[in-house]
């Protein structure tokens, strides 16, 4: 459900004289309208109590709740400790929220739903006393219809237990798995409020291959493109109703490119799917390297009276998987590169604000990942959307890790989230695979077959790859999967097969490995995370060896903690606070230099891959970059002009980098002086990227830096920023080895952090959250000895969309637009 896009077309929509839409767009062959706002897409998000336990009766309206904490969404039931000895404790029990509000009366004769996109795990939900469902899923969104429930001109009362604990019947199901579940109402809530004749939603609607809008290709090619358009349209008016709908496809910056109206009359209770059918003629075809993107606007009329508006952005491409010739977009091979990624922030755990999704999509694409596996459940919409958006190729995955269960509500439940995951994720260009089997739990054989025919039913055609890991030496079971996904400490590089195959975990050395762990820290510094960024070397190396690789995904992209190895599983090429490790730079150098996109670091780069100072004398110095040679230069004097390695002499012995798209470069000779390293980038004779790193000198002051993934922060309550506070010399040359303890300060938002915290590899991290009112929020950093640093924002406050008339919900934030 694009939420965000509905409220921007349906909530500005003006009909001027010259019949143009709020994009611009002409609609000619639409009726006259009125200037109406005909759908609301609420964020319910604040005025929340919570408690943290259980509270019997709390679902009553007249229970007493003032003394509980008022919250607003998304929340984590608790707060925790990323730098504890012992790591998060993920809290597993129950908790409850409830939200009371007084409906607005323009609700009346409108359809009210309400939608929960993430409650941990299994929810009780009532309303006005009344219990209307028990939920059982953590990762995946649900609806209920209110319409009937409400009480106008008085207070109703939402009421939700939740029970985070693991659960038999529940996917990931009992076992305790390698990622936490945290709790809480930790994803949007949203009040969506239609005309009786509406476009479903398509979780809602629970048609299958259907519901909401369903946006298709039969034919693709750079000539032309054919584009179906399912539109499922209900009369939930006690009388008939002649339905008009007129459906516009534009580009993202508003050129129209079609318009098609089709009508048809509804009896009361009623539903049809409209199929329409757009031919474009030389398409912006959608592709990691220029991810075009189109919108759909679905323009639903009531005889001439205009009753709903949806917007869908799509992205025109075909894709194909073959063990012949791996992974193909529009026609063409492409190999994709990318990590795992697991969706938790410090301290506030799964409870992440859209802008911390697209912060996440965003470090993955400028640091030359062009793939997600989104291991191991079914994420946020919003980062999905940011990948569409980036041109980041994406693995959707249900719940699942390495627990294998015949239990008839926990397959029912399996086969719901495999609906659900496909439904809420078909229109993305970027989704190219769904992982429908559980990880590592190696289903029973008919339980595969029932989830793959689940996925085939949501998404006929030849476009639905149905992936997972199978035994493949098993003739039973190998090869009911479209795509068979498996980790390369699973021994998948003998793998003889005719199924296609993509590598889901590469480069993670914990298994078997000699050359030492692939799980190395930031505080671990040069030695040891050159250990990790070794491994990845090697095994994307191998990777690339193979001819019939689709692609492959290296684990992790950023730490996380798991129940199993505390206090972090420190996989990342970044850790938890989204700071890089060496082995970032290295994958960020494997991007092609030719393509840059604009607001995202891209194209050419250098990186000098160590710190520079009397500890790295007599060290190889290596440099990552993908430009045709690099000069380094010492306090202004040339060293030397290398071109890429053809073998890498480390622990005694050469490795391979010869399939690498860009191979490191080494300086075996520089000797050491103290002062300034710099190292250019070479593509054509011409210097198109530069790195400098310096000898840091004696502490010096506190350096502030708040990330807001370059979107204002929204004064929400909700939203956060990474305030990075760095022990630097004079110069600004940060001091990796220092481990000073810091004191935050803040003015106009929350610290969420131990406060202090000693700098970890010269760093320390806290997050800052929002208030609800708007204006300044300055953070200061203070360490004894050392001169104070502070840095400032500016929140924004939330405008209601103009048919709310109560204040108690807002609208949600636009899309972040990058740095």
């Amino acid at each position: 459900m694009n939420i965000k896009h509905r409220i921007t077309f349906a909530c500005r929509w003006i009909m001027a004289a010259a019949g143009l839409t709020a994009a611009g767009i002409h609609v000619s062959a639409a009726p006259p309208v009125e200037a109406a706002c005909p759908r609301q897409d609420i964020r319910f998000y604040k005025n929340w109590k919570f408690y943290l336990g259980d509270a019997p009766g709390a679902e009553m309206p007249a229970f007493p709740d003032d003394a509980w904490a008022t919250v607003s969404l998304p929340h984590t039931v608790k707060l925790e400790d990323s730098l504890s000895s012992s790591g998060p404790s993920g809290y597993m029990g129950s908790c409850w929220y409830r939200n009371s509000f007084t409906p607005d009366p323009s609700y009346r004769g409108k359809k009210v739903f309400i939608e929960i996109q993430g409650a941990m795990q299994v929810t009780d939900f009532w309303i006005n006393g009344v219990q209307r469902t028990t939920f059982h899923g953590g990762y995946t969104p649900f609806m209920l219809d209110i319409t009937g429930d409400l009480k106008f001109g008085q207070t109703n009362v939402i009421a939700m237990r939740l029970d985070s604990r693991a659960n038999p019947e529940v996917p990931p199901g009992t076992k305790v798995p390698d990622f936490m579940y945290f709790g809480g109402l930790y994803r949007n809530v949203f009040l969506h409020v239609t005309d009786p004749l509406h476009v479903t939603d398509e979780l809602f609607a629970n048609v299958e291959a259907g519901g909401g809008v369903f946006v298709t290709y039969p034919s693709v090619s750079a000539a032309s493109a054919t584009i179906e358009v399912k539109t499922h349209v209900i009369n939930e008016h006690a009388t008939a109703r002649t339905c008009n709908l007129t459906t516009v496809l534009a580009t993202s910056g508003g050129q129209p490119v079609g318009t098609l109206t089709t009508s048809r009359i509804l009896d009361p209770g009623t539903s049809h799917t409209f199929t329409q059918t757009f031919t474009v003629a030389n398409p912006k075809l959608w592709h990691p390297d220029h991810p075009d993107l189109y919108k759909v606007s679905s323009q639903v009329f009531d005889g001439t009276r205009f009753a709903d508006a949806v917007q869908t952005t799509i992205g025109i491409r075909t894709i194909k998987f073959s063990k012949a010739n791996g992974f193909e977009i529009n026609g063409s091979r492409y190999v994709f590169h990318g990590a795992n990624r697991h969706m938790e922030y410090p301290y506030i755990g799964n409870a992440v604000p859209p802008s911390g999704q697209y912060r996440d999509a965003l470090c993955m694409k400028e640091g030359g990942l062009n793939f997600v596996r989104l291991s191991h459940y079914i994420q946020p919409e919003e980062f999905v959307e940011a990948c569409d958006k980036l041109g980041i190729l994406t693995m959707a995955s249900i719940p699942g890790w390495q627990f294998k269960s015949t239990n008839a509500n926990f397959v029912t439940n399996s086969i719901r989230d495999i609906r659900t995951m496909v439904r809420w994720y078909r229109n993305h260009p970027s989704v190219i695979a769904w992982e429908v089997l559980h990880n590592e739990s190696y289903d029973p054989v008919d339980q595969i077959k029932s989830y793959v025919s689940a996925a085939h039913q949501e998404y006929p055609g030849d476009q639905m790859y149905a992936c997972g890991e199978e035994k493949y030496s098993s003739n039973e079971s190998y090869g009911i999967v479209d795509l068979l996904i498996n980790s390369t400490q699973h021994a998948v590089r003998d793998y003889t097969k005719s199924w296609p195959l993509a590598i889901s975990e590469s480069g993670d050395c914990e298994y078997g490995c000699t050359r030492g762990t692939s799980r190395r820290g930031r505080a671990d510094q040069d030695a040891g995370m050159w250990e990790q960024t070794r491994n990845h070397i090697e095994t994307l190396n191998l990777d690339r060896s193979l001819p019939w690789l689709s692609g492959d995904a290296v684990w992790s992209m950023f730490d996380y903690a798991g129940y199993e190895r505390h206090p972090y599983s420190r996989c990342g090429i970044s850790d938890v606070y989204r700071l890089p490790k060496i082995s970032y730079f290295f994958h960020q150098s494997q991007r092609d230099p030719s393509v840059v996109l604009p607001g995202v670091d891209s194209g050419p780069m250098v990186h000098i891959a160590k710190c520079w100072s009397q500890a790295s004398a007599n060290v190889p110095l290596r440099v990552f970059s993908n430009c045709d040679s690099v000069r380094l230069y010492l306090n202004g004097a040339m060293v030397a002009e290398q071109t890429p390695d053809r073998f890498m002499l480390d622990f005694a012995e050469p490795l391979p980098v010869d399939h690498l798209l860009h191979a490191p470069f080494t300086f075996s000779t520089v000797a050491y002086q103290p002062g300034t390293l710099r190292a250019e980038g070479i593509i054509g004779g011409v210097v198109k990227a530069t790195h400098e790193i310096r000898t840091p000198e004696a502490a010096s002051r506190m350096a502030v830096r708040i990330d807001t993934a370059g979107s204002p922060l929204l004064a929400d309550g909700a939203d956060v920023a990474f305030v990075y506070a760095s022990v630097v010399d004079r110069n600004g040359t940060l001091i990796t080895t220092a481990t000073n303890p810091v004191q935050f300060g803040v003015t106009g938002g929350t610290i969420l952090g131990p406060n202090p915290q000693p700098a970890v590899a010269g760093i320390a991290v806290i997050l800052v959250r929002t208030q609800t009112t708007a204006g300044a929020i300055t953070v200061t950093a203070n360490s004894d000895g050392l001169t104070s640093g502070s840095a400032s924002v500016t929140s924004i406050p939330y405008v209601d969309p103009p048919c709310i008339g109560t204040g108690t919900v807002s609208q949600p934030k636009a899309p972040p637009t990058g740095h």
